[in-house]
C-alpha cells in the first residue's frame, strides 16, 4: 500500500495531465482533474453524481436511449460528447478498484479527446466511400463495353481476358 504521502502527489500531479481522470465511486465521482474543465468547458463540483457529471454530455444516436455502462466493469469505448461548443470524440476507459475482499470499491476513469483522430477517419471513410462510389461504376461500364467490343471480335462467349496459355 502506497503511503499518503505518495498518493497525495499522485493526485496533485493528476491536474497537470490533459486526458480527464475521475474517482467514481457508489455512482458519485468523487475526484476529478482540471482537463475536466477544458474538455466540457465547466467545472465538476465535488462530489458529483455521475449522472450530473461527464453523463450530461454524452451524446446517443438514440435520443429515448440512455447512456448506462457499469463502471464496477473494465470498460473501453468510444463515446461522442456535446459540449458549448459543438461535439467531441472521447476514448472512455474505465477500471474498477477492489479491496482485498474482492468487493468493488470505486472505479477510476480516464477520458481522451480524440476528436482529431476520430474526425480523420471519418473523412478518410468519406473520401474512400466517395472514391469507390465512382470507380466502381466506372469500371463496371468500362468492363461491360470492352466484353461487349471483345465478344464482337472474338466470337459471343469470348472470355473477357486472354487465355494465358495464348500469350506469347
Amino acid at each position: 500500500q502506497p503511503s499518503n504521502e505518495i498518493q497525495e502527489r499522485l493526485l496533485l500531479n493528476m491536474g497537470q495531465f490533459d486526458d480527464v481522470i475521475l474517482l467514481v465511486s457508489h455512482d458519485q465521482i468523487i475526484f476529478a482533474n482540471n482537463a475536466y474543465e477544458n474538455l466540457f468547458g465547466e467545472c465538476c463540483k465535488i462530489p458529483c453524481n455521475i449522472e450530473d457529471g461527464f453523463y450530461k454530455f454524452i451524446e446517443l444516436e438514440d435520443e429515448n436511449e440512455s447512456f448506462n455502462y457499469d463502471f464496477h466493469e473494465i470498460v473501453d469505448i468510444r463515446v461522442k460528447i456535446k459540449i458549448k461548443d459543438g461535439c467531441k470524440w472521447v476514448w472512455l476507459r474505465s477500471n474498477p478498484m477492489k479491496n482485498e475482499k474482492d468487493e468493488f470499491v470505486s472505479s477510476y476513469i480516464i477520458l481522451t479527446d480524440i476528436t482529431n483522430r476520430t474526425i480523420d477517419v471519418i473523412n478518410k471513410k468519406a473520401t474512400r466511400e466517395k472514391f469507390f462510389s465512382f470507380i466502381i461504376p466506372s469500371c463496371l461500364s468500362f468492363c461491360g463495353s470492352h466484353r461487349h467490343q471483345t465478344s464482337m471480335s472474338h466470337g459471343k462467349n469470348a472470355p473477357l481476358l486472354p487465355q494465358l496459355s495464348s500469350l506469347p
